[in-house]
């Protein structure tokens, strides 16, 4: 039984192609046509106007209708139109992905910075490898330009040192021949061995101001003031509310105000007063 095709995924999926603007602000054509034409195999999809339209649907509008009027979407080939496309994107070329002057301006970045520790190193090295790599399998730099170029990274003390190990290792080598670029990258982890990156420090959180003795007794003292007025005013209330035979015959003395009696909620309240009131009938 043969296995149905799969469908070309829909627009938003996660399996759907996208294409992404690199770093240097050039979208990445190349990669984005690997991706669509893999689903294209995946998909059995080989029609040339079906491939155009597939493609149309994962661009963004403006792109997709910028691509839907070139001359070869309506009466060319897919791979005329693909060719036509990448015209209008310079730089996107596979073919001039890397130059010599991307690799003059990594090893220019890196000895501003200068490489500090091992893990450093290893960044600069897959940097440095992924572009000379692609300049040397197309004929555009030498093996020993790619070794000149790499030293170059190294600031004037760290090739020294370097250097010093070099010689250690090859005293018969030639001091018109560069060092070879693997001989460096060993003498580099040599001299950066036990080299690590800075930790970064942790911020504890800035504790709360603690507040002044006299300020927290304040607060407390007021407090309780506020607690004990009530409390001597659900007394008052109670008294009042008493039924008839159970109030005393005798005349009773007017009733003193809590503020009369200096009962008030500011700082010179005395538990004192509470005795006052009791005397006076009002507890």
């Amino acid at each position: 039984m043969a296995v149905p095709a799969r469908h070309m995924p829909f627009r938003g999926q996660n399996s759907a192609p996208t294409l992404v603007t690199g770093a240097n602000g050039v979208p990445e054509l190349a990669r984005f046509f690997t991706d669509v034409e893999y689903l294209f195999e995946d998909c059995q999809i080989n029609a040339d106007a079906d491939k155009k339209r597939h493609i149309l649907r994962y661009l963004e509008l403006q792109d997709s209708r910028l691509w839907e009027s070139l001359l070869t979407f309506a009466a060319g080939t897919y791979a005329a139109w693909k060719n036509e496309v990448r015209a209008l994107y310079p730089g996107t070329s596979e073919e001039r992905r890397y130059s010599v002057a991307d690799l003059h301006v990594l090893v220019g970045e890196w000895n501003m910075r200068v490489i500090s520790n091992i893990v450093q190193l290893g960044e600069f090295h897959r940097a440095f490898l992924n572009i000379s790599q692609f300049l040397m399998s197309h004929n555009r730099l030498s093996e020993n330009e790619r070794d000149r170029a790499f030293r170059m990274a190294f600031t004037p003390d760290q090739w020294d040192k370097i250097h010093h190990r070099l010689v250690i290792a090859d005293i018969n080598h030639h001091p018109d021949d560069p060092w070879p670029m693997p001989q460096i990258l060993r003498a580099a982890e040599y001299i950066l061995h036990g080299t690590a990156p800075p930790m970064i420090p942790v911020q504890q959180p800035a504790p709360a101001p603690a507040q002044s003795a006299p300020a927290a007794a304040q607060e407390q003292l007021s407090v309780k003031d506020e607690a004990i007025l009530a409390l001597l005013s659900k007394f008052m209330d109670k008294f009042d509310a008493a039924p008839p035979h159970q109030q005393p015959q005798q005349p009773r003395a007017p009733r003193i105000g809590v503020t009369a009696l200096g009962l008030n909620s500011g700082p010179r309240f005395n538990r004192s007063c509470l005795g006052v009131a009791y005397k006076l009938g009002l507890l």
